[in-house]
């Protein structure tokens, strides 16, 4: 396999969604989370990331944390909310650490797992980046989690998010967790490409674990994708 970014939306045993793309032409691979429309286990990441050439990987989970964070809201988080809602995003899609019960576990151990393997480990917000980087689709990015939105309207957020992402349909039928997983994957390959188009969010001195805390901010210009519009 090609060199590649890896992209993993971090949540339960049951509902972690791992993408990776190629680094030539940011196409979506058939592995992992897209090799069926299903979540992954942490070992089987791991194994991939032990057998292929993985550049960087992004995790959508907290990796860097302080003594001084107060009520689990980092620097990082407290930045970001402040942001979204300059832009008239939702502030309460950034949680405390406290909030997300396992996933800063799951992110940790993750991580750990792979630094052996990947020179570049991320964290990043696949929500906040959909939203600062297509303004023309906020309103697909409140729906496309909504559980109290139909399924249909939520269906259709999700496959207008993907296409906005990739120039390409997506080979199964996407999910939000998949839509999560191709954002940090893209967050991943911009920090290495185009880190222009991305918001480093601060970090406190005192911090311990992986980072730095990126958020696309921009589209990834056009050239970088295979088969761009």
């Amino acid at each position: 396999m090609s060199f590649c970014f890896l992209g993993v939306d971090v949540g339960g045993e049951e509902n972690t969604w791992a993408v990776a793309v190629e680094r030539e032409g940011l196409r979506p691979l058939p592995v992992l989370s897209l090799s069926g429309a299903r979540p992954v286990g942490l070992e089987e990441i791991t194994e991939f990331v032990r057998k292929e050439r993985v550049l960087a990987v992004a995790l959508d989970a907290p990796l860097s944390f302080s003594l001084k964070d107060r009520r689990g809201f980092r620097e990082a988080d407290t930045a970001l909310r402040e942001s979204l809602a300059r832009e008239g995003g939702q502030p309460g899609w950034v949680l405390s650490y406290h909030a997300l019960q396992a996933a800063p576990v799951r992110g940790l151990l993750l991580a750990e797992a792979l630094s052996p393997f990947v020179g570049t480990i991320l964290e990043t917000h696949p929500r906040a980046g959909l939203y600062f980087t297509f303004p023309g689709l906020r309103e697909a990015v409140r729906l496309y989690k909504d559980p109290r939105s139909p399924a249909e309207e939520r269906a259709k957020a999700v496959l207008s998010l993907w296409r906005a992402l990739v120039p390409a349909d997506p080979p199964v039928p996407p999910t939000d967790g998949l839509v999560d997983a191709l954002s940090c994957a893209l967050s991943a390959a911009a920090y290495h490409l185009c880190p222009q188009t991305l918001l480093f969010l601060p970090g406190a001195p005192t911090a311990r674990g992986f980072g730095p805390f990126v958020v696309l901010r921009r589209k990834i210009p056009s050239r970088f994708f295979t088969g761009s519009r």
